[in-house]
């Protein structure tokens, strides 16, 4: 284990001014070795060099490989916990303690190196990847009945394209299952997926999303379900400029138009159209 803060035992002393905190982290464990895509607990005991444990300010811990930070949750005791997903490979990595007191002035820091190994096997959904399939926005979360995109690694076996109707659930080995509901599936491969949303979740609710690959699960991912926010394919494919529709006519006949987009969607156009044309 490489450490660049000390970490020294002390009693508790009513009568001393605490200047520093000592964290110590106790899982995962000394030079650890750990494979991408598993989750792990993240545990750290932090008191401060007066021996009072931290019950209250704010711990985080920091990744070199590339990792978003992720804030630990105090346990009431000194210790403080998360679960970690390490999402990228690294052979040489560390891991950083930060913790800050009240006042915030009190803090100190703890890191210790270890490696993070590749697993080929469970799919891994990519921080920020499962978007609206139209737009690719951040920022318009997907509704029941539209199209998700879902970004990651090893999420399918192979290729599959939909060639049937009813959309399938499973395409290349792969299933996608948001809120205990398995996901229509338009296109499967290993960096993305596209499914529809199911009409049966509930609107202005935040699901658990896995995807399945053989009998590998991923892990679950947060996705928010918006009451309804249309997403647009568009010419040059980044969600925004000119969009592609199909609309169709009174007479049942089909009229290929484009409409302008370059704002929020036109309510008016994109009623009147049937499907995204590609």
């Amino acid at each position: 284990m490489t450490v660049f803060s000390p970490l020294t035992a002390h009693t508790p002393n009513a009568n001393c001014t605490p200047t520093q905190l000592l964290p110590a982290l106790t899982a995962p464990g000394q030079s650890f070795s750990l494979p991408i895509g598993w989750p792990v607990p993240l545990e750290a005991t932090v008191s401060d060099d007066c021996g009072q444990p931290l019950i209250n300010g704010s711990v985080t811990a920091t990744f070199t490989n590339g990792d978003a930070p992720l804030p630990l949750t105090s346990l009431q005791d000194g210790t403080w916990a998360a679960t970690w997903a390490p999402r990228k490979t690294s052979s040489s990595m560390t891991v950083t303690i930060v913790a800050q007191g009240i006042p915030a002035t009190l803090k100190g820091s703890l890191t210790v190196g270890g490696q993070l190994n590749p697993n080929a096997e469970p799919p891994i959904i990519a921080t920020g990847g499962i978007l609206n399939a139209a737009s690719f926005s951040a920022g318009e979360p997907p509704a029941p009945g539209t199209l998700m995109a879902i970004f990651g690694a090893s999420l399918a076996s192979s290729t599959a394209i939909a060639t049937t109707l009813p959309l399938p659930t499973q395409l290349a080995g792969t299933e996608v299952i948001i809120g205990g509901v398995t996901m229509p599936l338009l296109y499967a491969g290993s960096g993305q997926i596209n499914a529809m949303v199911p009409f049966t979740l509930s609107s202005a609710t935040t699901q658990q999303l896995i995807v399945q690959s053989g009998t590998t699960l991923s892990v679950p991912e947060s996705a928010t379900i918006a009451p309804g926010t249309p997403g647009t394919f568009t010419v040059n494919g980044s969600g925004s400029g000119q969009a592609i529709v199909i609309a169709i006519n009174a007479d049942g006949s089909v009229a290929d138009g484009c409409f302008e987009r370059d704002g929020p969607a036109d309510r008016e156009a994109e009623a009147s159209a049937a499907r995204a044309c590609r």
